[in-house]
């Protein structure tokens, strides 16, 4: 079964957002195989089963007045210009959030947000990401901290430290966000 396409998270499966479920969904009544197991705002316990399609129509948002991600932790670019509030919209009422042990942070590049990629670790990041090494060099290593044994000290999903790797949508340039339990 093909998902809904998500601009801004393309590939919501590869990043555990939705899992294979017989679950119903609440909003639309129907068992679509997927069920959604990112963040919620507001807060409101075990509301989940929501399927893929109910999120990228928006009836989620319109029935139960769920975001799927903070408008507020959605970044200003490297120029500090904020993105439009039709991308926040598309973003929080519209896209899956994705799951991290503090605030989900959805980083921004040329006045739009980036696409998430998702998480991945120190390995993945000098093959596939190479060029996001400056980026944390300069933003997450301190004065003494040698990048390689910083950048050796990230995993995908459960160590201390997790990269989430973003794209821009302009210019391709990919953008790093690293967060410490």
């Amino acid at each position: 079964m093909i998902l809904p396409v998500f601009i801004y998270h393309p590939d919501p499966l590869k990043t555990s957002t939705f899992i294979p479920s017989d679950q119903v969904c609440r909003v639309c009544k129907q068992a679509r195989g997927f069920q959604y197991m990112g963040p919620v705002y507001p807060n409101l316990g075990n509301l989940i089963p929501i399927c893929p399609w109910c999120i990228a129509s928006g009836e989620a948002y319109s029935a139960l007045a769920l975001e799927f991600s903070d408008p507020n932790l959605i970044l200003n670019d490297q120029n500090d210009q904020e993105v439009s509030r039709a991308v926040k919209d598309e973003i929080c009422k519209r896209t899956p959030g994705f799951n991290t042990w503090q605030d989900q942070i959805w980083l921004s590049h040329c006045a739009d947000a980036a696409v998430f990629l998702g998480a991945c670790d120190g390995k993945t990041i000098r093959q596939e990401h190479a060029e996001v090494l400056p980026q944390i060099q300069e933003d997450y290593c301190g004065e003494h901290e040698v990048l390689d044994e910083y950048v050796d000290e990230l995993e995908a999903e459960a160590g201390w430290l997790v990269a989430r790797i973003f794209q821009c949508r302009h210019c391709s340039q990919k953008l790093v966000h690293i967060e410490a339990d």
